[in-house]
């Protein structure tokens, strides 16, 4: 049955990540900490206003907007589950980012590119776990591709942070009301 999206996708699975993360996964991070001063403190975020602001990182974020699913060459394939009307399926990419700057410092010493890789892992899992019930208006939700690591160019002059990212999509699918 068709459905109405309560809030833009990338925010509801930020939000799940925010409920769901765990901090003894997450060398002790905790994602409802709202403090940004406090040690535990982990930014996640689709709000790119605050992007860069702290280290640790999680950004979720929509990059490409929405595809058709089974649309061809158009936007309308004439497909609806009971054979009829329009096809109203839809599929969001969202992409989860997860990044930590060298001399952080970090709880438990743990190293930054090491960081990264956990805050992605765990990510990726809590995501895969995910059903189309823990959100509002979502069809589905697809497994997380596994994340290349991206490393920052280390520049003579010191003029860059050194960081460490891993980024992956989640598909995630709607069902447009019509």
């Amino acid at each position: 049955m068709p459905a109405k999206l309560s809030q833009p996708v990338e925010d509801q699975v930020r939000e799940y990540l925010v409920n769901n993360l765990r901090p003894s996964e997450i060398e002790g991070y905790d994602p409802t900490q709202s403090d940004t001063t406090a040690q535990d403190f982990i930014l996640v975020t689709s709000d790119n206003d605050n992007y860069g602001d702290y280290y640790p990182l999680i950004y979720v974020s929509n990059n490409g907007g929405t595809s058709v699913i089974g649309g061809g060459e158009t936007n309308v394939s004439s497909v609806q589950g009971d054979g009829s009307g329009n096809n109203q399926n839809a599929q969001y990419s969202l992409t989860i980012q997860c990044q930590a700057v060298e001399n952080g410092p970090y709880l438990n010493d743990v190293a930054y590119d090491e960081l990264a890789f956990t805050l992605y892992q765990e990510a990726k899992y809590q995501l895969n776990q995910a059903d189309k019930s823990d959100f509002d208006g979502v069809s589905y939700v697809g497994n997380a591709t596994p994340a290349p690591v991206e490393r920052s160019s280390d520049e003579q002059d010191n003029s860059t942070e050194t960081w460490s990212m891993y980024a992956g999509t989640v598909p995630v699918g709607v069902i447009f009301t019509p």
